[in-house]
């Protein structure tokens, strides 16, 4: 994958997508390995089909941890996500397949133009992108706008489809852009639950 260079603002940093780099050269090593997985658990799914509709159907309110990616913005996240880092990011949160990353920088955009920049970001790496869903909201008191989209990029001889859920949340001075993101065959397991972690947000007082 290419980092490229944007005529438009920088809204994410480059540490962001060297980041998913990392986590696409991982997932190429495991795909042989994930096929074969696939096949077995398709035959096993024929003989445990029931036990696995009543894990699925079974939704309760889940343990929430808070925490505090930057000093001036807390999350509350579900309590089986875990705080890890990687190379790139010195922090952010990871449950299976799913991660969510927080990043900030100073601001004197318009939220169209925040997301504007950020999408063209996405779109200037990936080989398709489709924007899903473009809400506007108020999160504690806050200007927001959830977004979602879906994306690929395409390898030697495979092709990551991600999908992700972004929180940009304009407070005084300061955009911050949580970005919650799993593979698209499971995005649908994680969609509710990354809405209200992005809703969650507290940024605190800032100039």
């Amino acid at each position: 994958m290419v980092i490229y260079l944007f005529k438009a603002e920088a809204v994410f940093p480059a540490s962001v997508f060297y980041f998913y780099q990392e986590e696409f050269y991982n997932m190429r090593k495991l795909f042989a390995v994930f096929v074969s997985l696939t096949l077995i658990s398709g035959l096993a799914a024929c003989t445990d089909k029931n036990s696995s509709s009543s894990a699925a159907d079974s939704s309760k309110p889940y343990e929430a941890v808070e925490v505090l990616p930057f000093p001036d913005i807390k999350l509350s996240l579900p309590a089986d996500y875990e705080t890890t880092s990687s190379g790139y990011i010195d922090e952010f949160y990871k449950k299976g397949n799913a991660s969510v990353i927080v990043t900030s920088k100073s601001n004197s955009q318009s939220m169209d133009s925040a997301v504007y920049d950020a999408l063209l970001q996405y779109d200037n790496i990936a080989d398709s992108l489709k924007e899903v869903s473009n809400e506007s909201a108020e999160i504690n008191g806050c200007e927001a706008r959830i977004v979602e989209i879906r994306y690929s990029i395409s390898g030697e001889n495979d092709t990551l489809n991600m999908s992700c859920c972004f929180g940009f949340i304009i407070k005084n001075s300061t955009l911050y852009i949580i970005t919650c993101s799993a593979p698209t065959s499971e995005y649908s397991q994680y969609s509710d639950e990354f809405k209200d972690i992005i809703k969650s947000a507290k940024p605190v007082n800032n100039t």
